[in-house]
C-alpha cells in the first residue's frame, strides 16, 4: 500500500505539514473577519478573495476540519485529488488553512446534488471541479481538463503521458479491435468509469462483469466499482460480498488501488451503518478508509457518527 503523505499549508505559506515547503499556492494572502454558519465538515467550497495567489480562485475545495484556534481559527480545506509523487512513489494529499471570509459554498449545486461524482478532478493538475466545469479531451472524451494548460502538460509529461491512453480510448471509441490485453482492459475499465459518473450503473455493472469474468481482471479497483454498481441499485448483501472481495485483494496498481481500497471501505461503513445497523462493523470500516485516505473529511464525520 502506498504511503500517504499530508502537506497542509497556512495562508501565510508556512509550512504545517510533511510533504514539501511553501509552494506557490500554499502563499494564499487573506483578510477579513466572520465566519460562516454553512461551512460545515464535508462541504464543498468554492475559494476566492485570494490576492497572492490569485489563481486559485474558483477553485474548488473540501473542508476538512471546522475552525481551530490554534490554527488562527482557520478551516482546513483539501484542495487536490490524491496523487502519486513520481519520484518517491508516495501518495500526497493537499490542504490549505483558509479563512471563512475565502471560502464560499458552492453555486452551482442544486439540492440533493451534493455527490462525490458531481466533483472530479482534473486530469492533469489533480485539483477538485464541478465536473460541469471541466473540458473533455475532443479526441477520447474521457479524460477532464480545468484549462488547455493543464491538458498540454498532461499530453506531454513523460511519466504520465495521456498520447497513448488517447490513442486506445479513442480506437476503443470508434470499434476499433483492440488486440492487445493490456489495451482492451484498459478501454473497458474506463468505460465503465465513465458510466458511473453518469450514474449508468446497470450499463457500468455489466461493463466491470465482463472484465472481471471473461478479462479475468482480478484488481480492489474493479470490484469495488463493481460493487459501487450494485450498491445504487440497492442490493445490498451481493454489495457486502463485492465489496469484502475488493479488500481482501493485494494491492497491485498503485494509486488506482489506493483509492479502490477507500472507495470500497466507505462503502462497506455505509452498509453497516444505515442497513445492518452495526456500528462497530461501520465503526471499522471508516477507520480503514482513513488509512487509504488520511483526514478524508467525509470519512471522519461518518466514523464520529458511529462513535456517539
Amino acid at each position: 500500500m502506498l504511503t500517504v503523505i499530508t502537506m497542509e499549508f497556512k495562508i501565510d505559506g508556512t509550512d504545517q505539514g510533511g510533504g514539501g515547503g511553501g509552494s506557490e499556492e500554499s502563499r494564499a494572502n487573506q483578510g477579513g473577519k466572520g465566519g460562516e454558519s454553512w461551512a460545515t465538515v464535508g462541504q464543498y467550497v468554492e475559494l476566492h478573495g485570494l490576492t497572492k495567489a490569485p489563481h486559485l480562485n474558483g477553485k474548488t475545495g473540501m473542508i476538512s476540519s471546522g475552525k481551530d484556534a490554534a490554527n488562527g481559527g482557520r478551516y482546513s480545506v483539501s484542495m487536490r485529488y490524491p496523487w502519486q509523487d513520481p519520484a518517491t512513489g508516495k501518495l500526497k494529499h493537499q490542504m490549505l488553512a483558509l479563512k471563512a471570509c475565502n471560502i464560499r459554498p458552492m453555486q452551482n449545486f442544486k439540492a440533493g446534488q451534493q455527490h462525490r461524482m458531481r466533483m472530479l478532478p482534473c486530469d492533469g493538475c489533480k485539483y477538485l471541479f464541478d465536473r460541469d466545469t471541466l473540458l473533455k479531451c475532443s479526441q477520447c472524451r474521457y479524460t477532464r481538463y480545468c484549462s488547455q494548460k493543464c491538458q498540454l502538460a498532461h499530453w506531454k509529461d513523460p511519466k504520465n503521458c495521456h498520447k497513448e491512453d488517447c490513442r486506445i480510448l479513442r480506437d476503443a471509441n470508434h470499434g476499433k479491435q483492440l488486440e492487445d490485453d493490456g489495451s482492451r482492459i484498459y478501454a473497458s475499465y474506463q468505460r465503465g468509469c465513465k458510466l458511473m459518473m453518469k450514474g449508468k450503473f446497470v450499463e457500468a455493472e455489466r461493463e466491470f462483469r465482463r472484465l472481471i469474468e471473461e478479462e479475468e481482471f482480478y484488481t480492489i479497483g474493479a470490484y469495488s466499482n463493481l460493487g459501487s454498481c450494485v450498491l445504487f441499485q440497492s442490493r445490498h448483501d451481493e454489495a457486502l460480498a463485492l465489496l469484502l472481495m475488493a479488500v481482501s485483494m493485494p494491492p497491485v496498481m498503485g494509486e488506482q488501488d489506493q483509492f479502490g481500497l477507500y472507495q470500497s471501505y466507505m462503502q462497506l461503513g455505509d452498509i453497516f451503518q444505515n442497513h445492518k445497523h452495526d456500528l462497530e462493523g461501520a465503526a471499522y470500516a471508516y477507520e480503514q478508509a482513513l488509512k487509504a485516505k488520511r483526514q478524508d473529511p467525509e470519512a471522519l464525520v461518518k466514523l464520529q457518527q458511529c462513535k456517539r
